[in-house]
């Protein structure tokens, strides 16, 4: 099932991943505040660390999901 984290301040992303990969996610999408403007979101493969842009309204993960 996938795992939501929120963060309400600007926070590294290095430390964001890092929590990530400790939570054995296999993707992440970042969404910051450049990606909101420009309606796209990051989707990272966390096994080979590949990424790829993709858009927003193409994303479909069930809010409130953990």
């Amino acid at each position: 099932a996938p795992r939501q984290m929120h963060y309400q301040e600007a926070e590294k992303r290095r430390y964001r991943l890092k929590y990530a990969d400790k939570i054995g996610a296999k993707y992440t999408l970042l969404i910051g505040e450049s990606e909101l403007e420009a309606g796209k979101a990051i989707l990272r493969n966390m096994t080979d660390a590949s990424q790829s842009e993709v858009p927003l309204d193409s994303v479909n993960v069930p809010l409130g999901s953990t």
